[in-house]
């Protein structure tokens, strides 16, 4: 067995719908590719958790919140517009982004997080974790964020970078 540890941030409830929600202190949306590929399961792991604990509850939602200090300047500014000023900011940068999904199609999101995370732990369990890691869409390297960059031996320049399959495109 592998337990998973983490911390949903906040849970809003209204009538048997949760949405969970996770701050960030930069800027982030959810990117399905990354999510399908296996790189981006936080808010999918937190979906099942929740589900899992509360199943009477039923996912509405599952966002990206962030956090930062707006820098406002208000010299020579009346108090109405200092107050104008500071409403447009915070609506334009104070809101969630969410995955915008309808409920069944969350919670299959949740048991896909699921899933990628144990055939991931069978890997690692199993002693294969190579040094191949997975280009991230906005064309980063996990590297820069990882904490064991310097002792695991790959290069930036190796040709062993994974750049996961994309989605499909829906067409309507």
């Amino acid at each position: 067995d592998v337990f998973v540890r983490g911390k949903i941030d906040r849970v809003d409830i209204k009538d048997n719908y949760y949405r969970v929600i996770d701050y960030k202190s930069s800027d982030r949306s959810v990117d399905f590719n990354d999510l399908f590929s296996g790189m981006s399961l936080q808010l999918p792991a937190y979906i099942y958790a929740y589900k899992n604990a509360n199943p009477s509850l039923i996912p509405s939602d599952a966002a990206y919140f962030q956090f930062s200090r707006p820098v406002l300047e208000y010299e020579n500014l009346s108090k109405e517009k200092i107050l104008q000023k500071h409403e447009q900011k915070l609506s334009g940068e104070y809101k969630t982004k969410g995955m915008k999904m309808e409920p069944d199609e969350l919670s299959l999101t949740g048991e896909y997080g699921k899933k990628v995370i144990q055939n991931a732990a069978g890997e690692i369990l199993s002693g294969r974790f190579p040094v191949n890691p997975k280009m991230y869409s906005n064309n980063k390297l996990p590297c820069e964020y990882c904490d064991y960059n310097c002792i695991c031996g790959f290069e930036q320049k190796n040709d062993n970078i994974i750049i996961p399959e994309r989605l499909p495109e829906i067409i309507d």
